[in-house]
């Protein structure tokens, strides 16, 4: 029987240490090499804690992007705890891309409009002085109406940019949520991956409602 990825990832230092002839050379050189990434985080100076988290964190990267399940989900769970941990001195997660978007997976974000019928969609595109915003949100419009997710990045001027997840159903009794701070190289890819599934679901003729300072386009969020 084949282990279950969430298993396989938290026993992961057990298994590079004690492996035997049935884990390839291959396989093994992939793991040292995740193991290295986080080598940044070995050092005294360092909160500890993060280092584990790293190796765990970097070995759910390397899920097979077709699979579901408890394996999607971690990533940005560990992240969420990495976050929380990290001191100012620490660096960031080694083994992410510095310009990508961590708060969601691209299957969440992609389902955010399309996971209820009927539902009511909103885009929060958004400038002050000193901070700019947008989100998109969908709730589930029949009874209970208690199920809604929202993908949502705040850039001020001064401050980290922070980013948030929220996806919940009470009736089917999930909650996800995570709040992290993040990059500004970050914060624009966050901002523009959710300014790009708001033009894909007018491409699919999903009715969006436009809700904020910047809805100048005929009632819209002009196209970038």
């Amino acid at each position: 029987m084949k282990m279950p990825q969430v298993l396989r990832t938290l026993a992961l230092g057990a298994l590079l240490l004690c492996a035997g002839p049935n884990v390839s050379r291959a396989e093994s050189s992939s793991k040292n090499a995740t193991f290295a990434v986080c080598d940044v985080l070995s050092t005294p100076d360092v909160t500890p804690g993060l280092h584990g988290l790293c190796v765990t964190y970097c070995e759910a990267l390397d899920c097979d992007a077709k699979t579901t399940g408890p394996c999607e989900t971690m990533g940005p769970q560990l992240l969420t705890q990495y976050d929380a941990l990290r001191e100012a001195t620490d660096p960031p997660m080694p083994c992410i891309a510095e310009d990508a978007c961590p708060c969601w997976l691209p299957g969440e974000l992609a389902a955010i409009g399309t996971t209820w019928t009927p539902n009511l969609v909103n885009v929060f595109p958004q400038a002050f002085d000193g901070l700019s915003t947008i989100a998109l949100a969908e709730t589930r419009m029949t009874v209970p109406s208690d199920a809604f997710q929202i993908a949502l990045v705040d850039i001020p001027t001064g401050r980290a940019p922070v980013c948030s997840y929220f996806f919940s159903d009470a009736a089917e009794g999930i909650t996800e949520s995570r709040d992290l701070t993040i990059t500004d190289a970050q914060a624009r890819t966050c901002h523009a991956e959710i300014t790009e599934r708001y033009f894909a679901l007018l491409g699919l003729g999903v009715p969006v409602t436009c809700e904020g300072n910047l809805c100048t386009c005929d009632g819209n969020l002009c196209s970038p």
